[in-house]
């Protein structure tokens, strides 16, 4: 088992990012209808749970095949590419400047361990040989930064793919 790594920002750096990314970036693109559909102005999260369960009744009362996939982006802000979802962000509107202290902040900064009440004295950071991903767990534009990342992927995904197919193994039956 993994230790869980929940970064322990400095104030003044962590309400930067909040208001950077988790007002003035979410709230443009909002503004821009640049997040789609599942966006937030007149939505509550009982959409997204009535859609689903209308689409179960239906496919139960019309006997159709359904197959869903609910992913909950366990461990999402550890894994990310500081350089991928930077760029991803500068296409909804993050200014370029912004984006490079960030970058700085990320490559420069030191993790300590904490264990109960205890600070270790020696640190790792990143390093060409070791790269520390994400923007980490802790950081006010952590779930702006998944948002905007999962957004971006969702339509390229849906771009590049029409869906998916079913078959049954003798072929005769096909779903879409």
């Amino acid at each position: 088992m993994h230790p869980r790594i929940i970064h322990l920002y400095e104030a003044n750096f962590n309400l930067f990012t909040k208001i950077l990314w988790g007002r003035k970036l979410v709230w443009h693109a909002e503004k821009c209808e640049a997040l789609g559909n599942e966006s937030r102005p007149n939505k509550s999260c009982l959409d997204i749970i009535t859609r689903k369960m209308l689409t179960f009744n239906i496919c139960r009362m019309t006997r159709q095949d359904l197959v869903t996939f609910d992913n909950d982006a366990t461990s999402c802000f550890d894994h990310q590419i500081p350089l991928f979802f930077l760029m991803v962000d500068q296409k909804f509107g993050m200014l370029n400047a912004i984006c490079d202290i960030f970058t700085e902040a990320l490559h420069d900064m030191k993790y300590y361990i904490q264990n109960g009440m205890k600070l270790s004295e020696e640190f790792y950071c990143h390093i060409q040989e070791f790269p520390i991903f994400g923007s980490g767990k802790g950081n006010g534009a952590s779930a702006p930064i998944w948002l905007f990342t999962s957004v971006f992927l969702i339509k390229v995904l849906q771009k590049l793919h029409q869906g998916m197919i079913f078959r049954s193994p003798d072929g005769k039956i096909t779903n879409e």
